[in-house]
């Protein structure tokens, strides 16, 4: 008679057949409540930490929404200030790089005068 393998061992199995560490295996983790093979607590505690940092997000973002409205309220320009703390996140070598592209397409499509030149252009280099 051969023994049935529970979830917890097939789990294990697996992972051992595939060079996957145990640690990574959710069911093969003790000391946890098991349903099929899932430790419930931890799951719920997984579930439950996600729903309160969403909860923190909403509420980041109504707060961020409100400090925009104020600066549009009194004048300012939201879009410039968008593109002000865009520009800020960015390392000084990536923004340089950045407006170089961009400098370089406005030129291409006329938006922005050429640079003149300072000697007559018949003359050799």
């Amino acid at each position: 008679m051969s023994k049935k393998e529970t979830d917890v061992e097939k789990f294990e199995r697996i992972a051992d057949e595939n060079g996957i560490p145990r640690k990574y295996i959710p069911a093969a983790k003790k000391g946890h409540n098991r349903v099929g093979g899932v430790a419930v607590d931890w799951l719920k505690s997984i579930i439950s930490r996600v729903e309160r940092l969403e909860q923190e997000k909403a509420e980041i973002t109504a707060d961020i929404r409100d400090v925009f409205a104020e600066a549009k309220g009194n004048g300012f320009d939201v879009k410039a200030i968008r593109q002000i703390i865009k520009l800020r996140k960015q390392d000084a070598q990536e923004r340089e790089e950045e407006e170089t592209v961009l400098d370089t397409y406005l030129r291409a499509l006329g938006m922005i005068p050429q640079l003149e030149l300072d000697f007559d252009e018949s003359e050799e280099l």
